[in-house]
């Protein structure tokens, strides 16, 4: 019995277990009102978030990140000291 295996198996392991098909499903919204501009999403996701030049308040770039944002996303949200960001849906 073999206890090891080959590369082209385990190439096909690890995409079992890491490659995602499944469409986005989380849902991303911002509260300007209760964004202080600390900019800590901005520095944990800058694909999904910005901040405006002219206010320094969070600018949603994509409502439905991909799932490989997922975990980051959620980091963002809870690292907010002004509680503007939520994740909704599925995912991280």
């Amino acid at each position: 019995m073999r206890s090891w295996l080959g590369y082209g198996e385990l190439v096909a392991l690890r995409n079992r277990f890491t490659h995602r098909t499944e469409v986005p499903t989380m849902q991303v919204t911002v509260d300007q009102d209760r964004c202080c501009g600390s900019g800590q999403c901005v520095l944990t996701v800058p694909a999904v978030f910005d901040q405006g030049e002219e206010d320094g308040l969070v600018r949603l770039l994509q409502v439905r990140p991909g799932p490989e944002l997922d975990a980051d996303v959620r980091l963002a949200a809870a690292l907010c000291p002004g509680g503007a960001i939520t994740a909704h849906g599925e995912g991280g």
